[in-house]
């Protein structure tokens, strides 16, 4: 079969369609994935056929643009920046190609705009893919929306009215005009139309599947009937541009010299993070604790060093995550789940997109703790006290083993089926 996946973003965005990708290649597919360049070797170093979403995309803008990570303007970078200019490229690419072979098949995540206007115009396979359970809009609580965390017993005709406001007000004059403009140069003459675009439209109404287990985020009934549960494409792959050996001596040689560290590590996106490094640092100095930070944009160190924190622009989770006491950051799913796989608990600051959603179920299998982003030292030093210093609750532990046998090929044959 011929796959085509696509999604745009950070390496969170990417990793798990490039798992996945690989995994239906050993199956013997054809896969290819539409992306932003910044994913081009990576995508390749897996085997996979790389489909360039253009120069329109201005990645290295959008990280850099602070409003990015706020819980309501983030979306609105994330629009301007990579999603509006991705909707007609992805489209076209899926035209030329569903005119040479009518069976291609493709996954892509909700906001790939440009794949569910092909489906609707063109009428070929799509298949949604959702990386997290907050891309799966929900009246039912427990629930966020934005960063606000609704719990049970929350009435659903309250959520309801919130995600109409959110249309109304937001999404809505964010998106119509635009999608509007690009259907007219792409010849579309009849736009989305009664339908809330985020809420509704951009949905596969055919085929839907998850990208997390259904123990992550249980099923609820006013989801899509046809949604079927898979599990996280784990990425394991050192594609990066790095020295893995280097990074693994430096890691293990590290981690010898003492106590497990704990990570931190706030996205690879995230370029506006020093205040919580600086922090992050204070608090493990004075609790004897040792560290690891994560950054690709060395500026958010703290200047001072000190001996007890390494610090490095990469480390695979898969291998440093086992070495570690615990796991803290932003709240993006490929870290949940990697922590998940290593076992250990996570201490969450979720800033925005779907991170506080994530945080919201790691915290209920108790398998971390959510702090705002701006805590202060106390909270902090509370958080890994309970958390590392006293073992903290060994129920993170438990989904080690769930997590130990990632079931890629059973993700795989889902995917197989709806064909």
């Amino acid at each position: 079969m011929k796959f085509v996946l696509a999604s745009v973003g950070s390496a969170g965005d990417a990793h798990p369609y490039i798992a996945l990708g690989q995994a239906l290649r050993a199956r013997g597919h054809d896969v290819a994935f539409f992306s932003n360049n910044e994913h081009q070797a990576a995508a390749q170093a897996a085997g996979l056929a790389f489909l360039s979403a253009g120069d329109g995309l201005r990645y290295n803008e959008a990280i850099a643009n602070p409003h990015l990570w706020h819980p309501v303007k983030g979306m609105g970078v994330l629009w301007r920046h990579l999603l509006a200019p991705s909707v007609v490229p992805l489209y076209n690419t899926l035209a030329d190609l569903h005119r040479a072979d009518s069976t291609l098949r493709v996954l892509a995540g909700p906001q790939m705009m440009g794949a569910r206007l092909a489906q609707a115009q063109l009428g070929l396979h799509l298949t949604s893919l959702y990386t997290s359970p907050a891309a799966l809009r929900s009246a039912q609580a427990p629930t966020t929306i934005a960063h606000t965390r609704w719990p049970s017993g929350t009435p659903a005709w309250l959520l309801r009215s919130l995600w109409r406001a959110v249309d109304r007000y937001k999404l809505e004059p964010m998106a119509r005009t635009a999608l509007n403009a690009m259907c007219t140069q792409l010849g579309i003459t009849k736009p989305p139309q009664d339908q809330s675009l985020f809420g509704q439209w951009m949905h596969s109404p055919t085929h839907a599947v998850t990208l997390y287990p259904a123990w992550f985020a249980p099923h609820k009934s006013d989801l899509p009937r046809h949604l079927v549960y898979g599990d996280f494409p784990q990425y394991n792959l050192d594609n990066q541009a790095h020295d893995a050996s280097q990074i693994a001596a430096e890691i293990a040689s590290f981690c010898k010299a003492g106590s497990k560290p704990v990570a931190v590590m706030f996205g690879t996106a995230m370029a506006h993070a020093g205040a919580q490094f600086a922090v992050w640092q204070e608090a493990l100095t004075q609790l004897g604790l040792r560290g690891v930070f994560l950054s690709q944009h060395e500026a958010q160190f703290p200047a001072q060093r000190v001996p007890h924190i390494l610090v490095a622009q990469y480390a695979p989770f898969a291998q440093l995550l086992p070495h570690c006491a615990a796991l803290v950051h932003h709240g993006g799913i490929g870290s949940c789940a990697q922590a998940l796989a290593a076992g250990i608990p996570q201490i969450i600051q979720p800033c925005a997109h779907d991170q506080f959603e994530n945080a919201r179920c790691v915290a209920a299998l108790n398998a971390g703790q959510i702090l705002k982003r701006d805590a202060q030292l106390e909270s902090i030093k509370t958080a890994l006290i309970g958390w590392v210093r006293t073992a903290g609750n060994q129920t993170a532990a438990n989904y080690q083993q769930r997590m130990a046998k990632p079931h890629l090929d059973g993700l795989c044959i889902e995917l197989e089926r709806t064909l």
